[in-house]
């Protein structure tokens, strides 16, 4: 099943009313053509249906969003240039949020249809950005159906134990605090029975405005006044990452303005601090890329697939595993901000 999540708009002054997509479409026309004419061409309509489009949006929001001028052609004017950069920065903020929902929302309802998937794997992972690569690598190359939701590394570990998953995805930092993270995971992996997939190595840090304005550039910093933080849920490699860190530098976590502020994936974290509404997060250096952020780097972590030593040659596994170890996986996490694919694909023992 296919699904595509897009953005809708309701304008107005005291009664706000639905905005037919074109117009956004015909007001980008318009800027690119200097006419209103050839802009109503290049989107597909006649003048007179661009004109009342224009006319009857100008009347509902108080002020006119082109201006004609005979001989002259057609111009924005402020509103329309503001309205129509309101658009833009909403798609391409929302764009990867609503890929991964869309993603998240298919898999779940697919999980529910009636298919026989004997070609079906159920993953319960902590988000990553290389996992919509990896679906569609699959897809494209096998019969293998990927069922993937996204969770906290704990709770998928939790699922993964309780039967409910075939495969977990979680993340641990690699240098002097490997050994405190792994401790979280001990109770929840067994050497006899599981065994670790390697998807990649990946940058944390902390993710800031463009160009950094407030200058952030330590964990200590997150407890001046004026510093706007948003976290990840309670659970997640990420957070279990931050308070480790935290505890390690002796900064208070009820010092940091909205540490209690929780967000459930990279891509979300990172939108809010695209949309002016945080300062700081704590998140993978690709999400900070995706949405034109800085990043100052603190760690490298591996990101692994938990999975049953009793089903690693299982068709759908062994199929993954090729996807994971293929050219054109690695090639495309290269191209991906702060991954590195040095042995994705590799089986390791379960000893962290």
């Amino acid at each position: 099943m296919d699904i595509e999540l897009g953005l809708s708009w309701r304008l107005g002054r005291g009664h706000a009313t639905a905005v037919e997509p074109r117009l956004f479409a015909l007001l980008e026309a318009i800027r690119e053509q200097g006419s209103l004419n050839r802009g109503a061409r290049q989107v597909g309509v006649s003048y007179r249906s661009a004109w009342d489009l224009l006319q009857a949006w100008s009347r509902q929001l108080g002020q006119p969003l082109v201006h004609l001028e005979r001989g002259r052609g057609a111009r924005l004017t402020p509103l329309g240039e503001k309205l129509l950069w309101a658009e833009q920065q909403a798609r391409q903020r929302l764009a990867p949020l609503l890929a991964d929902l869309g993603a998240e929302l298919r898999d779940a309802l697919d999980a529910v249809g009636n298919r026989s998937q004997a070609g079906e794997l159920s993953i319960s992972a902590s988000h990553s950005l290389a996992h919509e690569l990896l679906r569609d690598i699959v897809r494209r190359t096998t019969r293998i159906e990927l069922r993937l939701q996204n969770a906290g590394s704990l709770e998928s570990l939790q699922r993964f134990n309780e039967g409910k998953f075939d495969l977990a995805g979680f993340h641990i930092v690699e240098g002097e605090l490997r050994d405190e993270m792994a401790r979280h995971y001990h109770a929840l992996l067994d050497a006899d029975k599981h065994v670790l997939i390697r998807v990649a190595a990946r940058r944390q840090g902390l993710i800031v405005a463009r160009g950094n304005p407030k200058r952030i550039r330590t964990l200590r910093d997150l407890a001046r006044g004026g510093i706007r933080f948003v976290n990840r849920q309670a659970g997640s490699g990420t957070r279990l990452l931050l308070d480790a860190l935290l505890r390690r530098e002796g900064v208070d976590a009820r010092g940091i303005a909205g540490y209690e502020n929780e967000e459930f994936t990279h891509s979300a974290t990172a939108a809010l601090l695209a949309s002016g509404a945080a300062d700081a997060a704590l998140g993978i250096e690709a999400a900070a890329r995706r949405f034109d952020l800085d990043f100052v780097p603190f760690a490298t972590e591996t990101y692994y697939f938990a999975a049953r030593k009793a089903a690693l040659s299982s068709p759908p596994i062994d199929g993954l595993v090729s996807a994971l170890s293929s050219a054109e996986f690695r090639r495309g996490l290269r191209a991906m901000a702060g991954y590195d694919p040095t042995d994705s694909g590799r089986c390791e023992p379960c000893a962290i």
